[in-house]
């Protein structure tokens, strides 16, 4: 009723650490995507570690501020002493990362090049 009513920018979910939040992230996103138009963000309470708390929140706001349709990075072309100018030469941009999850004790690696 209430997204049907206030349409709102976002909504963001906290979700039970249980065998079940599988189904309830599905039928979160089922519902905010394709019945409502809404962008969404789910988020475990697990994420939620207070020794990483700063962390999580800054990853958790990029990712939203990007559903948003903001950009999350920018690169220069140039360097401010103008020691290097990528503007006229052809150049490759090359984005890897790695997340590591603890729990499973496995790796998964990002990589991305234009």
């Amino acid at each position: 009723r209430y997204l049907r009513k206030k349409r709102p920018d976002m909504v963001v979910c906290i979700l039970p650490d249980a065998s079940q939040s599988g189904a309830i992230y599905a039928g979160i996103k089922d519902l905010c995507c394709n019945q409502y138009s809404v962008l969404s963000q789910c988020i475990q309470t697990k994420t939620m570690n207070p020794k990483r708390l700063r962390a999580v929140c800054t990853n958790i706001l990029k990712q939203m501020m990007t559903k948003a349709g903001n950009i999350p990075w920018r690169v220069k072309a140039t360097m401010p002493d103008d020691t290097l100018d990528l503007k006229n030469k052809y150049t490759m941009v090359v984005g890897i990362d790695v997340n590591h999850d603890l729990q499973r004790s496995e790796s998964t690696v990002g990589f991305c090049a234009s």
